[in-house]
């Protein structure tokens, strides 16, 4: 395999499991420290401090709240974009591969979060797992999969980890 073809399949395995986590997640929504608890917000609460510009073929998005708000906000402002690398992944991949996109199974294994305010600070937020917390038993995963038997030897349990803040340590420890 070439160079050029193992990066793409890196990336496209990267992006696949980015844009489809919420498939591994059967559906539930992450939720991180900051949100646990807390009401559901409306679709207009969401974006109420949300915007985006164009600009010279830049795209600049203003996003502003919780990790789970923000990540709403930039796939509410940027879907055209994500659909336009998710077709461009699907027909590289059906052309590269000879397989359907719907070949390849969705999900993610880590999770980070980020605003300004924690950034500053040399922080972030991460869950390594799904970050809906479900744990992935790989042998459940292939007998209710048997299309992607193909990955047994890839594929291993991954129990779901809480979110935990990282950041810059203080001093020895």
């Amino acid at each position: 395999m070439s160079k050029s073809l193992a990066a793409r399949w890196l990336l496209s395995g990267f992006i696949v499991a980015s844009l489809t986590f919420a498939i591994a997640c059967g559906g539930e929504k992450a939720r991180t420290p900051a949100s646990a608890g807390s009401p559901a917000l409306t679709h207009e609460q969401k974006i109420a401090n949300a915007h985006r510009e164009d600009n010279n073929g830049w795209i600049y998005l203003h996003l502003e709240g919780a990790p789970e708000v923000v990540g709403y906000q930039h796939g509410y402002l940027a879907v055209a974009e994500i659909v336009d690398v998710r077709d461009a992944l699907v027909m590289s991949l059906e052309h590269d591969t000879k397989k359907n996109w719907e070949f390849y199974p969705g999900g993610t294994v880590q999770a980070k979060e980020v605003d300004g305010t924690l950034a500053a600070g040399l922080k972030f937020w991460a869950s390594m797992g799904h970050p809906c917390g479900q744990t992935f038993v790989a042998k459940d995963f292939l007998k209710a999969h048997p299309e992607y038997a193909w990955q047994e030897k890839f594929l291993k349990d991954l129990p779901g980890q809480p979110w935990t803040l990282f950041g810059k340590r203080r001093g020895p420890s």
